[in-house]
């Protein structure tokens, strides 16, 4: 029986996966550095940092772009209640 971490083809596989893991972080730590520059502006300006027809755009487009798994998921839709310095 071969050893996992001797396996070539499991180490290919595992560093592909760890370099999108980078790549995730990466991108969701920008995310989250953009929201809260909206944040910021928004506030300044006296605007609502909650916004319903952009969580209705996420639900309705980005949502459905979501690969389909094994398991099942389906969302709930709960309103723009974000706790305070929360992200959007």
């Amino acid at each position: 029986m071969t050893v996992p971490s001797a396996d070539p083809v499991i180490k290919q596989y595992r560093e592909q996966i760890s370099d999108n893991d980078l790549k995730i972080m990466e991108a969701l730590n920008k995310r989250v550095n953009l929201v809260r520059i909206l944040k910021h502006y928004k506030e300044s300006r006296g605007l609502s940092f909650c916004d319903a027809a952009r969580e209705d755009w996420v639900v309705t487009f980005l949502v459905p772009c979501q690969p389909r798994s094994h398991v099942e998921c389906k969302p709930e839709r709960k309103p723009c209640a974000y706790p305070q310095g929360g992200q959007a």
